[in-house]
């Protein structure tokens, strides 16, 4: 089936590496902050309060963002606002490992950090199918978000071992270190990010054009 061999074709590529750990990256930083802000701000002594009102702002924010996010990819395309979340997504990492236990600091990190949560699940998919076309799009997302699901188990995994070795005293280097590893992934999740182009993907001309005679041979042509 020319589809299958399309998807072959695909993945035999850096490019579809790349953006494949692009968001490898970007989800472990992305998780790692938002999925533990509950569970350590208790840790750290942060208001409960403050806390409930944090899940709060981040559904609200869910609900207001993400139209004007696809207002802003049909306006300006899924890549630029890919790009401009990496870089934001940079700054929620940097900030609780020199502000750790502030209150203020802490909600404002969550916050962007939901921001680039949002960002890239609203914006990953019309970039791959901006790419790679309707078709195969559907199949190469659906492999891509395997890398997707590796950063979370990894984001939980390495949660619940911090719990384990780490007492509540403690606790907070650890999550300083990987805090840092956070804004190192997104770093690097930009720099590889700017090499990606608006350019779709061409696939091989034969198999394209034996696809396109297949759809013609069952496409009824309209009665003279």
């Amino acid at each position: 089936m020319n589809k299958i061999k399309f998807i072959k074709e695909v993945i035999k590529t850096l490019r579809f590496w790349r953006i494949s750990i692009v968001l490898l990256l970007i989800t472990f930083s992305i998780s790692f902050i938002t999925f533990t802000a509950r569970t350590f701000g208790a840790l750290i002594g942060i208001d409960g309060n403050v806390l409930q009102f944090l899940i709060l702002g981040q559904s609200g924010a869910l609900i207001v963002i993400s139209p004007i996010l696809g207002i802003l990819i049909d306006k300006k395309g899924p890549l630029p606002l890919i790009r401009i979340s990496t870089l934001v997504c940079m700054i929620p990492g940097i900030l609780l490992t020199i502000f750790t236990d502030n209150t203020i600091v802490f909600m404002i990190s969550c916050f962007l950090s939901v921001l680039g949560l949002i960002s890239i699940s609203v914006c990953y998919t019309p970039f791959i199918m901006e790419i790679y076309g309707i078709e195969t799009s559907i199949i190469l997302g659906g492999i891509m978000q395997v890398f997707s699901k590796i950063s979370e188990i990894a984001t939980t995994t390495t949660a619940f071992s911090i719990s384990l070795f780490y007492s509540k005293e403690e606790i907070m280097k650890p999550y300083k270190i990987l805090y840092i590893i956070c804004s190192s992934c997104c770093l690097l999740s930009f720099i590889l990010i700017l090499f990606e182009k608006k350019d779709k993907y061409k696939y091989d001309e034969k198999e394209v054009n034996s696809l396109g005679k297949l759809v013609s041979r069952y496409t009824l042509k309209p009665s003279d």
